[in-house]
């Protein structure tokens, strides 16, 4: 099973025919803070928000200790690389804690497992 970043999701959007078409099967599984940047996203690229709002999401639930995890892991991550988020890594870390596989497009997540890096 795959968890979906922000910018895999955005793809999604743009209707990028090779993301479509790889991930046409899949739930698209995402926490609540990946959904609050898309719906961003939606509204600074003037996309139509009917548009966004008919996509099928699944929330993925985190706790306090995900949390952190997750800043353990930023922590670490911003000493060498500037690219990586808070929300980057939260999600990362819920991937990691429920055995599925990260969509991105971000290369802030390069050199870690559990990754899978999209076309664009």
């Amino acid at each position: 099973m795959y968890l979906f970043d922000s910018s895999a999701i955005i793809e999604i959007l743009k209707g990028n025919s090779a993301v479509l078409e790889r991930y046409s099967d899949q739930t698209l599984l995402c926490i609540n803070l990946v959904y609050g940047e898309v719906y961003y996203y939606c509204l600074k690229a003037n996309i139509a928000i009917g548009d966004f709002r008919k996509i099928q999401f699944e929330m993925i639930e985190y706790t306090i200790e995900d949390i952190q995890h997750a800043m353990e892991l930023l922590y670490e991550r911003k000493r060498r690389i500037k690219d990586f988020s808070f929300i980057d890594a939260l999600v990362y870390t819920i991937a990691v804690k429920n055995k599925l596989t990260l969509v991105t497009k971000d290369f802030g997540f390069k050199g870690l497992s559990q990754v899978e890096f999209i076309a664009c």
